[in-house]
């Protein structure tokens, strides 16, 4: 493939048509793609390769002359030294289909150490709207065992928020790496339902418990991440109760 001659509407559709794919399993992703009468032949194959590179960075079918896919995947990234309102970006410590995660350094009077999400600007509104789900229900959680919300905002038109920087493993690796007994397992076990518990009472479930998304720190305190797909169950109760 060479270098694409598209216009903005055309390169502003196949990022729309990722932002959506992407928000599908893996084979429904593929087929969204394929059943989408809106695009070319050429956009299609664009697609298709994302997606390669989404579900497995490891490929790469993509020629260097391929800028439009280049800017989809590297729009809005930041380096060391870049400042966010008022945090200074230290390095990327992820990164995913709807944005990349930095730690960052607090720059005004408060001296400390955060994970920011920072999202692409291309979202669809199907994300737009899960973000702003995970930003409310996690504006309303504090419990120790679940990562505190500290801000949010937005930079240069993408949403972000910030995170408690948890310095920790996840459950799986702490626990076999630690060579941790029976009853330490439980230990960590009983935190996480705490975690959970909690969430229930907030009528909030999680939705996505898997060992990355928990998280244990040198102290061997757990904590609990990602609530991006967390659901409110009655969307009028206050969550303050």
């Amino acid at each position: 493939m060479g270098q694409y001659q598209w216009s903005q509407e055309e390169w502003a559709a196949v990022k729309k048509i990722f932002s959506e794919a992407i928000e599908l399993n893996q084979k429904q992703a593929y087929q969204h793609i394929l059943s989408t009468k809106e695009i070319d032949e050429s956009q299609y194959h664009t697609l298709k390769n994302m997606l390669d590179i989404h579900y497995d960075p490891e490929i790469r079918t993509l020629s260097p002359n391929d800028q439009v896919i280049e800017q989809v995947f590297n729009s809005n990234k930041l380096t060391a030294g870049d400042v966010v309102d008022k945090y200074q970006i230290i390095k990327s410590i992820g990164s995913g289909g709807m944005g990349e995660v930095y730690l960052a350094s607090r720059q005004d009077i408060v001296d400390q150490i955060v994970a920011i999400k920072l999202f692409k600007t291309d979202l669809s509104e199907q994300v737009k709207r899960r973000f702003e789900n995970e930003r409310r229900i996690l504006a309303k959680l504090e419990h120790p065992n679940i990562a505190r919300f500290i801000d949010a905002g937005s930079y240069q038109g993408a949403p972000y928020f910030v995170m408690e920087y948890v310095n920790g493993l996840p459950i799986d690796v702490h626990a076999n790496q630690q060579q941790l007994s029976i009853k330490n397992r439980l230990k960590l076990f009983i935190q996480i339902c705490d975690a959970i518990s909690y969430a229930h009472n907030k009528l909030i479930v999680h939705r996505d418990l898997k060992p990355s998304n928990i998280l244990v720190s040198e102290s061997g305190q757990v904590k609990l991440l990602d609530f991006g797909i967390a659901k409110l169950l009655d969307q009028s109760v206050d969550l303050e109760v």
